[in-house]
């Protein structure tokens, strides 16, 4: 772990640096290339077969950690209560020396393990293993552009001693985002109403996030359009699902910033239009930059 400065766990709200004592680091598997399988078809009396594509397969991490110090015993209470399996996820977090981060989100499926063979003086070895479901890395900072109100129609002034605004306006705005990850970023958008027939298309790639017509999301509703995997759903800010409100060529499960290796230069142009909006209309395309690599 030369290159590495810190390696993190992040769970139940701390942050637990397996580098630094009483924790040694000795040994972590599972952190380079992600494991490939190649999906195939085979007509019939076909000589081979025809390849039509490759999945990445959930990443497992095992490692090796040495507890060593004087409170011996109060580190390894920690330690397994760090490792104890559960349906929460935590977070492996990687840092490197010019100080890049890249984080897993990981889930425990091997508990802490140790025998004799195992002991010290004032100390113990004892393996784990993590699940990443995901198996791409992420950067924690997370990223956001905002689409706002573009060319206004229907918008009047009442004269009074308090100018009151009446009417409505339309949102048309575009934007180019110039996305850093080497691998798909599925984002999240929050849509704030009012907000009459939204559609949100990527102009690069061709997928397109479209409300019916007649849909309309209220003023002072929100509604969220989770794009990413094990997701693919919209809801409103009380939870009610939203879905079926998008129309058929509507690309949810497909919708991504795209990687330089996919468009070029990285670069994702997005154009958001919709009908009666107000001021207090917005949309907002949240994401994480992710790697195939550590």
């Amino acid at each position: 772990m030369a290159s590495i400065d810190r390696v993190e766990v992040v769970r139940y709200g701390q942050t637990t640096d397996l580098l630094t004592l009483p924790y040694q680091l000795t040994k972590l598997q599972g952190y380079g290339a992600a494991r490939v399988t190649r999906r195939s078809e085979r007509a019939p009396n076909q000589h081979g077969d025809t390849d039509t594509g490759f999945v990445l397969e959930p990443r497992v991490l095992s490692g090796v950690i040495v507890l060593a110090g004087s409170a011996f015993e109060a580190d390894e209470d920690a330690a397994y209560s760090l490792f104890t399996p559960g349906s929460d996820l935590m977070q492996l977090r990687f840092t490197k020396p010019s100080g890049v981060v890249r984080q897993l989100d990981c889930r425990v499926v091997e508990g802490p393990e140790g025998d004799t063979d195992s002991w010290y003086a004032n100390g113990q070895k004892f393996g784990f293993a993590l699940k990443a479901s995901d198996p791409t890395f992420y950067d924690p900072d997370q990223k956001s552009q905002a689409f706002t109100l573009g060319v206004a129609t229907n918008i009047g002034v009442i004269p009074s001693s308090v100018p009151t605004i009446v009417g409505t306006a339309t949102l048309n705005a575009s934007y180019s985002i110039e996305y850093d990850g080497d691998w798909a970023a599925y984002p999240v958008i929050t849509v704030k109403g009012p907000m009459t027939g939204l559609k949100i298309r990527h102009d690069t790639t061709g997928d397109v996030i479209q409300f019916r017509s007649t849909v309309t999301i209220p003023a002072g509703s929100t509604y969220t359009i989770d794009c990413r995997p094990g997701y693919k759903v919209v809801r409103d800010q009380s939870g009610a699902l939203k879905t079926a409100e998008l129309t058929d060529e509507s690309d949810l499960a497909t919708f991504h910033l795209a990687p330089p290796s996919e468009v070029d230069g990285g670069v994702n142009t997005f154009t958001v239009t919709g009908s009666d909006a107000s001021s207090s209309s917005n949309v907002l395309l949240v994401w994480h930059n992710r790697y195939l690599k550590l």
